[in-house]
């Protein structure tokens, strides 16, 4: 069985026994798993190798990072299933990329003639390494078993944990981006407001999205939060939602993502292979036992938390990734697409599941 897939959540494990002291969570990982990428993961990280431009060429740290993404993150990541419907324009961390703006244009000519251009627009940017960090809780107990399941039970909180933040900072119109934090791909897009949920106002909306968008369609997708899912199922062929199933899904003949980070009422069309996102995604993780957490509620009220009066252990996810608009247009929002039960009735629920 392949367990690189739990690399992260061992590296996690290690450092949550071993208090957050690397030297001692590579005597812990040398003894329960022997020579390999954990071990040497923690290694390095006992020696100061953990600057983000070290990490994004280390092999240990891309492998299991690799695997943590395609196994564990992919399934709940807003981002892995944009890729896999439809792949990105992957650019390197730090490296000067040119993009082409503009579309070209092709032209037939006349043997011995000259070669007409067309005044593509170019530019020229790179990615820098931010961080999406995250934090999931677990007991001292939980940590410190061994087996298999307690390793795909961490690997999944943390997954959980990134993939939320991930998702909403990725297609959140409020999100302006900063030295930190890239841009939403919908920020600065001028979203066109919903005329209705019936079936003819949505195809009218549709109409006014494909209007406004500049993207290619032929590597589009449709992102919407998984109630809408459900809500346009329920109205069938008439909102051009005939074959649209929550997790494999069609959506006015282009293939439909579902995630909770888009906001409510949201429906955005983009063409991924107008954007850029990293590559590769590099993932690290730690842990510590002696940590005060500041946990906020839905009210914005804050508790404080002390780990070690809890025996809890407080898990940290770092996912380094950004992402960059390469293409004006190649975004379009629609909002305020809000539907109530009497607006979809029972059987969208039932329509959604094909039953």
């Amino acid at each position: 069985m392949d367990t690189a897939r739990y690399d992260v959540a061992r590296v996690c494990r290690a450092y949550a026994v071993a208090r957050g002291e690397p030297v001692n969570a590579a005597a812990y990982a040398r003894a329960h798993y022997g020579p390999g990428a954990v071990l040497r993961i923690l290694e390095k990280a006992a020696s100061g190798v953990l600057d983000s431009g070290a990490i994004s060429d280390d092999p240990d740290f891309t492998t299991a990072g690799a695997a943590f993404v395609a196994w564990i993150l992919k399934p709940v990541s807003l981002i892995s299933q944009i890729d896999a419907a439809s792949p990105f324009f992957r650019a390197p961390f730090l490296v000067k990329t040119l993009a082409q703006d503009a579309g070209s244009t092709g032209y037939w000519t006349a043997e011995g003639a000259k070669i007409k251009t067309s005044a593509a627009g170019f530019d020229i940017f790179s990615l820098p390494p931010t961080k999406c960090a995250a934090l999931t809780l677990a007991t001292d107990e939980a940590v410190r078993r061994l087996d298999p399941g307690a390793d795909a039970a961490l690997s999944r909180d943390l997954a959980r944990a990134v993939a939320l933040e991930e998702g909403r900072a990725f297609v959140d119109p409020s999100n302006q981006g900063g030295p930190d934090k890239p841009a939403s791909v919908t920020a600065g897009v001028p979203p066109i407001a919903s005329s209705g949920t019936d079936p003819a106002s949505i195809q009218a909306d549709i109409a006014a999205m494909l209007a406004a968008y500049e993207g290619n369609l032929q590597t589009s997708v449709w992102l919407m939060p998984p109630s809408m899912c459900v809500a346009l199922a329920g109205l069938g062929m008439a909102a051009g939602a005939l074959s649209l199933v929550i997790g494999s899904s069609y959506f006015q003949g282009l293939p439909v993502v579902t995630h909770p980070g888009v906001p409510d009422g949201t429906l955005i069309l983009c063409d991924p292979s107008a954007i850029a996102l990293s590559d590769p995604r590099v993932v690290v993780a730690d842990s510590s036992a002696q940590a005060t957490i500041e946990v906020e509620d839905v009210d914005s009220n804050t508790t404080l938390y002390s780990t070690w009066q809890q025996n809890m252990v407080a898990l940290r996810c770092l996912e380094y990734i950004h992402w960059r608009v390469m293409r004006p247009g190649c975004v379009s929002v629609l909002t305020g697409l809000i539907f109530t039960p009497a607006s979809t009735g029972k059987t969208a629920a039932r329509r959604a599941i094909g039953a």
